[in-house]
């Protein structure tokens, strides 16, 4: 009997038929479980039952899944972030989770710094003026000299601050680690506490895993540090930022304006103020999406899941 590996990603094979042929090659049976059912933890329990590897999107891979699942050898996350798994009770259960951390940090970086120049310009909100029949210029701000702060010195952190050094920004950062080569190289000032980032910076992105030291790090008391004429960027996962605090220091003044491609809820609901607002750009939590990021997130994935089931380490292990 063929081992078989579920699915839980859309985007797994989609851009690189290799990894899909790397399954295969080895004798793997691939089942794709259909959105419908990935989200449906009742439904998601009929097809672990006998699975042994599995590729996981947004699925919400919980401890009664788990318990369900006595056949698993390997979970792999399609991405980098793992605060869908509850990894207690896979490390409980002897599940290996493992992701493909760092493969899309370009395709976020330049998401990321893409929010920096259509908020500088205000590119959505003049594309609106336009097409109102409206006609007269918009006025926006330059990034040379301005100051842009990065939380998070990861793979994404550090990328952006390339793309934006060629925009004559100035760099502080906050992280737990200092990459002192990278610091030298790009003249960043780290600094000890996140909050003076805030502080000083004209726009501010994120890029820190969630997790309960992250969970709403930026809310009422930290906008309120911020300037009025700042800018916050978040990329990373929208429960780091206060959503309500966020919307009374915009609707109050207190910061310029912000860009999510994340949200506490996704997706958020189509009454929610944010989206009301002519100085708030949203995306669809698409920072990872290109086809290059994405062939590459799959070659690892099904790697990670033959690694396992040849008795090696996974590329990358989460636990």
């Amino acid at each position: 009997m063929r081992p078989k590996i579920i699915c839980t990603s859309p985007t797994f094979g989609k851009y690189s038929l290799k990894a899909v042929e790397m399954l295969e090659n080895e004798g793997y049976e691939l089942v794709r479980i259909p959105m419908e059912n990935a989200k449906n933890p009742a439904k998601l329990i009929h097809y672990v039952q006998d699975a042994q590897g599995w590729i996981v999107g947004f699925s919400k891979v919980t401890r009664e899944v788990l318990e369900n699942a006595p056949m698993l050898k390997i979970a792999t996350k399609h991405g980098t972030g793992t605060d869908n798994f509850d990894l207690d009770a896979a490390k409980e259960k002897n599940v290996i989770i493992a992701n493909a951390p760092g493969l899309n940090a370009n395709a976020v970086s330049d998401l990321a710094f893409s929010f920096i120049l259509a908020l500088a310009r205000k590119i959505p909100y003049s594309d609106k003026f336009v097409r109102s029949g409206k006609w007269q210029p918009v006025m926006g701000v330059e990034l040379k000299g301005k100051t842009l702060g990065v939380i998070g010195m990861g793979a994404i952190g550090k990328g952006l601050i390339k793309k934006a050094s060629s925009f004559d920004m100035k760099f502080v950062a906050f992280d737990i680690q200092k990459d002192e080569e990278f610091v030298e190289k790009y003249n960043v000032r780290m600094v000890s506490d996140y909050q003076e980032v805030l502080k000083e910076a004209d726009f501010t992105s994120l890029h820190v895993p969630l997790n309960e030291k992250t969970r709403g790090m930026v809310s009422t008391q930290e906008f309120a540090m911020m300037k009025n004429t700042a800018y916050i960027i978040n990329c990373a996962r929208g429960g780091v930022i206060d959503e309500a605090a966020l919307l009374n220091s915009l609707n109050n003044g207190e910061i310029a304006g912000a860009a999510l491609d994340v949200f506490a809820s996704e997706p958020p609901s189509v009454d929610s103020p944010l989206l009301a607002l002519d100085n708030v750009i949203v995306a669809p939590h698409m920072g990872a999406y290109t086809e290059e990021a994405m062939a590459e997130i799959s070659e690892v994935c099904a790697e990670n899941v033959i690694r396992v089931f040849n008795g090696q380490e996974p590329l990358y292990r989460v636990i």
